[in-house]
C-alpha cells in the first residue's frame, strides 16, 4: 500500500510540473505574440506617416 501511494504521489507530482511548464510556454507565446502585434501595429503607424510625408 505504502509503495502504490508513494508512486501516485510522484505521478501527481510530476503532472504537476509538467501542468505548470505548459502554463509557463502559454503564457509565454501569449506575450510573444503580443509583442509581435505590437511591433506590427508600430510598423504600420510607421508607414503611415512615411506615407503622409511623401
Amino acid at each position: 500500500m505504502v509503495d502504490l501511494i508513494m508512486v501516485m504521489m510522484v505521478i501527481i507530482l510530476l503532472l504537476l510540473l509538467l501542468f505548470l511548464q505548459m502554463m509557463k510556454m502559454l503564457v509565454l507565446s501569449i506575450i510573444i505574440t503580443i509583442l509581435l502585434m505590437m511591433m506590427v501595429r508600430m510598423r504600420k503607424i510607421k508607414i503611415y506617416k512615411y506615407k503622409e510625408e511623401d
